[in-house]
Order: structure tokens, then C-alpha cells, then sequence
């Protein structure tokens, strides 16, 4: 093996940790670090996105408006389900585009009665489509909210600490409660 200057400056350069101009990594490295760039996480939902869901989603789960608490923990659990599956998040995608059109605007900026009769007026908190629903050229995006977005929100409400509450925990899984309670015998 043949040493020159070059090479013995090159290679001292790179157990520095420097990579000189004009040298590439080997094609493998190259490869791999692409792969990583291309795998960077996807965007998360955005602010007036969350709203328009957790507005629909209140409808839908309990029937009323959320306190600020509440809603705050289902925008936590959508924001999160919406991080970790791209296939929910273009669902909420979708289902939110669904909403402006059929609002002519943002959900969340409707009021309280306007959402919940443009819910009842297309069918959107039942998976029973109505005979004319099944024509037009929002049907498939229709039948998609009611099969899959609506049942979804749901499960998310549900999994938040704010649908633990309402089917009667005090605390939410995970978090500590009342120890006296663990410590004694029920009566």
C-alpha cells in the first residue's frame, strides 16, 4: 500500500471528524443519510386544524361545547393520534375539508347551533346515509367522515382524560389517585 501526502492529510482530517472539500462519503453512507432526511417526522396539524376537529368532535361525543380543560386534553389526544399514524392524520385532513365546504367555512368558527344542524342536515354523527347522501360529489368524502372520521373522534374523546371523567374516573390511567384508597381495605 502505496502512502502519499494526500492521502495521510485525508485521513488525519477524518479521524478529526472533518470532512474535506471535494471528498464523499461512500455511496452506502450517502444513501443512508437520505433515507434519514426523507424519514424526518411529519408536520403536525395545524392550531385552527385541531379546533375545527375537537369543535366537530365535542358534537359529536358529548353534545355540547367543552370546558377550556376538556378541550384541551382532546386536542392533546387527536394532536398526538394525529403524530404517531399518517393514515389519521390525512383522515382528519379530509375530514376538515369536508367541514369548510359544507360550512362554507371554518368549523370552529360556526356557532354552537350552526354546527350541530349542519351535522344533522348531512348525516355526519350517524354511519346511515340518507337516500339522497348516497349522490353528489361529496358522497364518498360523507360516507368516509361518518364511517371512519366519526367513530374515531369518538375513540380519541374517549381516551382523553376528559372522557375518563365523564364515564366516572377521577383520575386519569397512569396518574396517581387518592393512596388512602390503594392502602386499606374497601368497605
Amino acid at each position: 500500500m502505496r502512502l502519499s501526502r494526500r492521502g495521510l492529510l485525508r485521513g488525519g482530517a477524518l479521524v478529526l471528524g472533518v470532512q474535506p472539500a471535494g471528498v464523499q462519503k461512500p455511496l452506502r453512507l450517502r444513501v443512508l443519510d437520505t433515507a434519514a432526511h426523507a424519514a424526518a417526522p411529519p408536520p403536525a396539524l395545524a392550531g385552527s386544524d385541531l379546533d375545527d376537529l375537537v369543535a366537530f368532535a365535542e358534537v359529536l361525543a358529548v353534545g355540547r361545547a367543552l370546558d377550556p380543560g376538556e378541550r384541551d386534553a382532546l386536542a392533546g389526544t387527536i394532536e398526538e393520534h394525529a403524530a404517531r399514524d399518517p393514515q389519521y392524520r390525512e383522515l382528519c385532513r379530509s375530514t376538515i375539508g369536508l367541514l369548510q365546504r359544507l360550512g362554507g367555512r371554518r368549523f370552529s368558527n360556526l356557532e354552537a347551533a350552526a354546527r350541530a344542524q349542519l351535522i344533522e342536515r348531512h348525516r355526519l354523527h350517524s354511519p346511515d346515509a340518507g337516500p339522497d347522501d348516497d349522490t353528489g360529489p361529496l358522497a364518498a368524502a360523507k360516507r368516509t367522515v361518518r364511517m371512519r372520521a366519526r367513530r374515531a373522534l369518538i375513540a380519541d374523546y374517549y381516551r382523553s382524560p376528559a372522557g375518563w371523567a365523564t364515564v366516572g374516573y377521577d383520575v386519569f390511567p397512569g396518574r396517581c389517585g387518592d393512596l388512602l384508597r390503594y392502602t386499606r381495605p374497601e368497605s
